[in-house]
């Protein structure tokens, strides 16, 4: 099956082998709205790798004779595996860290939610 290379300065940090991705058109750069009728499936991401001069690589299983998307006009993004990914957080210690990387100054959180169900006494 043919890949597709992508190259991002960024990812999702819960990007993982086997998710979906998919793209969409994007033609105001600073907001858009995205119809469902828009959205594009690329395939299966097959590898992550990060690039020695920085940022990372993304290659994705795509159907043959598909259109390549124009990656200077589209939003890309990935879907998890709804078989995989379905269970909660497992053992006796959990520890979340939430990064903001979108500007130096301070944000407030609104709200968390967590599922926590006592498997032993």
């Amino acid at each position: 099956m043919p890949a597709l290379h992508l190259i991002f300065d960024n990812i999702n940090a819960s990007a993982q082998v086997g998710d979906t991705m998919y793209y969409t058109e994007v033609t105001n750069t600073s907001e858009f709205t995205v119809g469902s009728y828009s959205v594009t499936k690329l395939g299966r991401i097959k590898d992550i790798s990060t690039r020695l001069g920085g940022g990372y690589e993304v290659v994705c299983e795509i159907p043959p004779l598909q259109s390549w998307p124009d990656a200077s006009a589209s939003f890309f993004f990935f879907g998890k595996n709804n078989i995989v990914n379905t269970s909660s957080i497992k053992g006796y210690y959990a520890e979340v860290k939430f990064t903001n990387n979108s500007f130096n100054g301070s944000s407030e959180l609104f709200s968390i939610g967590l599922e926590v169900n006592e498997s032993s006494k």
